[in-house]
């Protein structure tokens, strides 16, 4: 959660922010419309645990896929990827 936002992933890898003033959802990054898309820089399967770091809107998700994604809250994008663990990941 941050600033009225909060977020979760889902289990085709997209991550999903919504607006808690008005209940609704208002971006979604990555999952079986970005695979189709050719778009590499978003998760290849599910996510499952996000670490939210308010004090720098940054916003770390970890995925079956073995990386972390590293988060821009502001703009909902990803601005690093950490590649290197074997296996999937199962939290930050």
């Amino acid at each position: 959660r941050a600033g009225g936002n909060l977020f979760s992933g889902s289990i085709d890898g997209a991550l999903y922010r919504w607006d808690l003033s008005t209940m609704t959802m208002q971006d979604c990054k990555g999952g079986r419309k970005a695979a189709g898309s050719g778009n590499t820089q978003y998760h290849k399967r599910e996510i499952n645990e996000l670490l939210m770091i308010s004090d720098i809107s940054l916003l770390a998700s970890a995925s079956s896929d073995a990386s972390i994604l590293m988060w821009d809250t502001t703009v909902l994008k990803p601005k690093k990827t950490l590649k290197g663990h074997h296996g999937h990941r199962k939290g930050v």
